[in-house]
């Protein structure tokens, strides 16, 4: 009973040391509504879930990972996704853990080189745990991530930093018209917290009968 006592005070202590903290989580794979294959445009990407048609030029990804989660940012057009705007794409990302403390999200593209199609994206809805909020990017990053290369989603302070959720979903994304009119892309998705992931039902059992001892 002691060992258990132990263990519980453990996993608090852990919880309290990462509070507060800004942490990278990790995107374990994605779904697409509505999106152009590789080779749209000349651009290429990867996915190794399903990729089914919707007769009409679009496709849906589902059950798999690729170009978005890779942990690779783009260096050219042969490892970015691009993008139709009038496809009116939905990105799915489904997260390692359930997350509260959501403080940030970054959508890349590629600086690399000449990009004739940047990241271009204005704004963004974002949904977690059913709480949906329109978020304006702005240009983060130095000289290898220009302002129209990587755009930065911040949440702090929006009714999506206290929501919790294991799933990000990106829609109605609107773009710069005056650089590129109809498209935009994307090469890697990533996403940081405040807080630690929200314990399994399971760690909050173990938690308890801590307390009970």
């Amino acid at each position: 009973m002691k060992r258990a006592i132990q263990l519980a005070v453990a996993c608090v202590a852990v919880l309290v040391a990462t509070a507060g903290h800004l942490q990278a989580g990790m995107i374990t794979s994605y779904d697409i509504d509505r999106a152009r294959t590789t080779g749209f445009g000349g651009w290429a990407h990867t996915y190794d879930g399903s990729i089914t048609s919707n007769g009409d030029g679009t496709y849906s990804y589902s059950g798999g990972s690729g170009t978005l989660n890779d942990s690779v940012i783009g260096t050219s057009t042969g490892n970015t996704h691009l993008f139709w705007v009038a496809d009116n794409s939905e990105i799915t990302l489904f997260l390692d853990n359930t997350y509260s403390g959501f403080s940030e999200l970054r959508l890349y593209s590629f600086a690399t080189g000449f990009n004739s199609i940047p990241g271009n994206i204005d704004s963004v809805d974002v949904t977690i745990g059913g709480v949906t909020e329109t978020i304006s990017t702005i240009g983060f990053g130095g000289p290898s991530f220009a302002n129209d290369h990587a755009h930065e989603l911040l949440l702090t302070g929006t009714a999506l930093q206290s929501a919790v959720g294991n799933k990000i979903v990106l829609s109605n994304i609107v773009i710069d018209t005056a650089q590129i009119p109809n498209y935009y892309s994307i090469s890697e998705v990533t996403f940081e917290t405040s807080a630690a992931p929200v314990p399994e039902p399971s760690s909050l059992a173990l938690l308890g009968m801590g307390g009970l001892g």
